[in-house]
């Protein structure tokens, strides 16, 4: 008779530990599921794009290079390449944060130019350098 109650103990802690990490992992699932979930709220607040200083640029540009495209924010690296891997990584460091206020690109893609804007106190120094 003890040999079917200790039996019946261990089958019932086995089952229970079954069902408790079958109740875990769907609990886990659910709240990685709800982390992931796209708030229906954002905590954001929407921020100009540009100075007035540079609108009033972007409109000029805009009228001038009327059949080009007036691209805004763009990262140096974006449109260059490197002409060999070795000088390519020292390049790509040098210029990973330099970015410019407007680049007059054709219609095509290709880049024509860039533009930099100065801010109350100038150009940034990593820009600048």
């Amino acid at each position: 008779m003890l040999g079917t109650f200790s039996r019946s103990v261990m089958i019932v802690a086995l089952a229970g530990t079954g069902l408790g990490t079958m109740c875990y992992r769907i609990w886990a699932a659910r709240s990685a599921r709800n982390q992931r979930r796209i708030p229906e709220q954002w905590q954001l607040w929407a921020r100009p794009l540009f100075t007035s200083k540079e609108r009033e640029v972007w409109h000029w540009l805009k009228r001038v290079f009327f059949d080009h495209h007036v691209m805004v924010k763009m990262p140096v690296i974006r449109f260059l390449l490197p002409r060999s891997a070795t000088h390519g990584q020292h390049s790509h460091e040098l210029l990973k944060g330099v970015d410019c206020s407007f680049t007059i690109c054709a219609s095509d893609g290709t880049v024509i130019g860039c533009l930099d804007v100065p801010g109350s106190t100038g150009l940034k120094a990593s820009n600048r350098d």
